[in-house]
């Protein structure tokens, strides 16, 4: 017998989902490559590769908005297999494990939440209420540290980024160039 499934309404506030070397995603000590498998089986996942400086490396986007949001993101490991992904004020968000599919909370974020999509790929959300500019934050970690010398080469994988206004993620929207509802 076939199933209805419904779901809330949402929006990505996010214009370029899983474009990551597009300018609306600001580069700090990072570069983006092109050309690998995502979760869905397209060639559109990028790599997020550490720059190498004794610092911090990532990418965000700053998203014009306050209030409770929930990010999600789709990632996967290559050569670093902890992840950071924070609302970019560095109150909330999630210390990821790549290796092992576990999370530890950063301050108190809102339903935070690792599932296993498949191929080393999880996807990863939770929510924070910002009360400025939302940034989608994404860093390369070592353990809990942000902070570390970079080799220049090392990375993750990153595809499908998502910020919507429910408590919750929803499934995942594509964007190219502006938000989109469902």
């Amino acid at each position: 017998e076939g199933a209805l499934l419904l779901e809330n309404s949402a929006t990505n506030l996010i214009t370029y989902s899983e474009d990551f070397s597009n300018s609306s995603w600001i580069k700090a000590n990072s570069t983006i490559t092109n050309g690998f498998i995502s979760p869905d089986g397209t060639n559109t996942a990028k790599k997020l590769i550490e720059g190498t400086n004794n610092g911090s490396h990532f990418v965000y986007s700053n998203i014009f908005l306050s209030g409770l949001r929930t990010f999600s993101v789709y990632l996967k490991k290559a050569e670093r297999n902890f992840v950071l992904i924070t609302d970019g004020q560095n109150t909330n968000g999630m210390n990821v494990n790549l290796t092992n599919g576990t999370f530890s909370s950063i301050n108190n974020p809102t339903n935070p939440k690792i599932q296993n999509v498949g191929n080393d790929w999880y996807r990863c959300s939770f929510g924070s209420n910002v009360s400025s500019v939302w940034q989608a934050r994404i860093d390369t970690a070592i353990g809990s540290g942000r902070d570390y010398q970079g080799d220049g080469t090392s990375g993750v994988y990153i595809w499908g980024a998502m910020l919507e206004s429910n408590s919750v993620a929803s499934s995942y929207i594509p964007t190219n160039g502006s938000t989109v509802q469902r």
